[in-house]
């Protein structure tokens, strides 16, 4: 019998796998306790935020839609900067209700506010 990822090599098992290292430790839980999370059929997130003993505040959030699918999503864009968020799909797949979308957004650049404006207060 088969395993679902006998087709991947193994650099892209360890990469899913530090991916899914990295969700489970933003929402806290591992092995067993995250599938089950993730198996609830009902959508869900938690979020991590992080002050360092810099006063540096960093937050990322685990996502998942309740049937497996999970993504990651954190203050840091290399592209945007201050202005975006990187999103990375955990597994393969992970569906999201607009709503929850909005909702996970609102919630980031609220945080993203309070991590500028903290900045700004330090620089003055």
């Amino acid at each position: 019998m088969s395993n679902a990822t006998d087709f991947l090599t193994n650099r892209e098992r360890d990469n899913m796998s530090e991916d899914y290292r990295e969700a489970m430790s933003i929402a806290r839980l591992q092995g067993q306790d995250f599938h089950d999370w993730t198996q609830t059929f009902k959508p869900d997130y938690r979020e991590l935020v992080v002050i360092d003993s810099d006063g540096c505040r960093t937050f990322d959030l685990v996502y998942t839609d309740g049937d497996g699918g999970v993504m990651v999503f954190s203050n840091y864009s290399e592209i945007f900067n201050d202005k975006g968020i990187t999103m990375s799909v955990v597994g393969g797949y992970c569906d999201i209700a607009f709503e929850h979308m909005q909702e996970i957004m609102a919630y980031m650049e609220d945080e993203m506010e309070r991590m500028t404006q903290a900045l700004d207060n330090e620089r003055e």
